[in-house]
Parts: C-alpha cells; sequence; structure tokens
C-alpha cells in the first residue's frame, strides 16, 4: 500500500510540475467565425499531430443538445500530450463552410505509467492509482472552469454510488458565450477511466 500510495504523490507531482494546456484557450472561442482551417492552424501551432485514419464518428444528444439541427461531418482529430495525459481533441463541423459546431478534448491514460513491482499488481492497484488520476484532472479542470465561467448550472455525482461504473459530471449552459459539459467516467474496479470535455456554441436567449 505505502508503494502505490508513494507512486501516486510522484504522478500528481508530475501533473503539477508539466507543461499543461491553458484552459481559456481551449474553450473561450467565437463559434461564428471558427472553421476547419483555422482549427488546423491553432493545432499546427500547438504541435499536435492529426489523426489522418478516416473513421466515421459522431456525438450524441447527452453530449452536445444540438438545439439548431446540424449535421455534423465526421470530426477532424488531433493527438498531444497534456502534463502526463494524452490528449485527444476532435471538431465536428459543418459543410459547405466548415464551420465548427463543436470540439470535444479527451483526457486519456497518462503517457508516463507508473511502475509495478508484480505484473498482478497492474490491476489491483492499477484501479487505485485511475481513480484517483482521473478524479484529480476532473476537478482541477473543474476548478478552471468555474473560474471562467462560474459555478456549474448542472451537476451528475454518482461515483458515490454503490456501483462500479460511475460518471460524474458538470454543465455550464450560458447565453451568448461557450457552453460546456465536463464528465470523468471510470469504474472501481479496473485501471479504465477518461476526462472529456465538450465545448459548443451557447444557448442564445429566444428574441
Amino acid at each position: 500500500m505505502k508503494m502505490i500510495c508513494l507512486s501516486v504523490l510522484v504522478l500528481f507531482a508530475c501533473i503539477g510540475s508539466a507543461q499543461s494546456f491553458h484552459l481559456d484557450s481551449m474553450v473561450m472561442f467565437d463559434f461564428a467565425s471558427i472553421d476547419v482551417a483555422m482549427a488546423d492552424s491553432m493545432e499546427s501551432k500547438n504541435k499536435s499531430k492529426r489523426d489522418h485514419f478516416s473513421h466515421v464518428a459522431g456525438i450524441g444528444p447527452s453530449l452536445f443538445p444540438n438545439s439548431h439541427g446540424y449535421y455534423l461531418e465526421s470530426p477532424i482529430t488531433y493527438n498531444d500530450i497534456d502534463s502526463i495525459y494524452k490528449l485527444k481533441t476532435e471538431y465536428f463541423f459543418t459543410e459547405p463552410d466548415s464551420s465548427v459546431r463543436v470540439i470535444m478534448y479527451e483526457w486519456d491514460w497518462p503517457s508516463k505509467l507508473v511502475s509495478f513491482e508484480k505484473d498482478s499488481d497492474y490491476h489491483s492497484k492499477g484501479a487505485l492509482r485511475n481513480s484517483k488520476i482521473y478524479q484529480f484532472k476532473y476537478e482541477q479542470l473543474k476548478s478552471e472552469l468555474t473560474s471562467l465561467l462560474g459555478p456549474p448550472d448542472i451537476e451528475e455525482i454518482n461515483s458515490t454510488d454503490t456501483t462500479n461504473h460511475y460518471r460524474d459530471g458538470s454543465k455550464w449552459i450560458k447565453s451568448n458565450v461557450v457552453s460546456c459539459y465536463l464528465y470523468v467516467i471510470g469504474n472501481k474496479d479496473s485501471i479504465y477511466g477518461q476526462v472529456r470535455l465538450v465545448v459548443y456554441e451557447g444557448t442564445k436567449p429566444n428574441n
């Protein structure tokens, strides 16, 4: 137990000291002007790697309400490293003008793994390590979003339930600015985990 606790502390130290992306530049977009070319230019400056693998992908109404009824093309995808996490960014857009309508960020399994003395420790101790580092990232992002947009409008917390699989989330539903849905998913008995942030145009009030 001391070994895994020490490993988690070391991992948190890496998170705090490593270079991370600035959240304000990741969410404060003018969706009236951003298109695929602009997104590509921004990602190129970050030295992100574009995923040229052709695949069909969508985004469901639980993540993006799509109140305008957009037909979204399969996203263009970029991969990078944010601190210790693998960061995937997907830009969902509409044709014919390639206007970006939704951006989804996905923080996945860390790029720098804490080693275990035995292979048998990988799952038993990996589950503990995993739940802590993903919850840490979720709380970090939630705090930064609260500083930018104010307190969340909706909170979804079920990690305290008895079920192993959980999803905790926070939603910011704003007028005339971006709306965001931040959530963390995981399983208390496995190494699986992920943090996602969905950003889209704010819901403007009816005139």
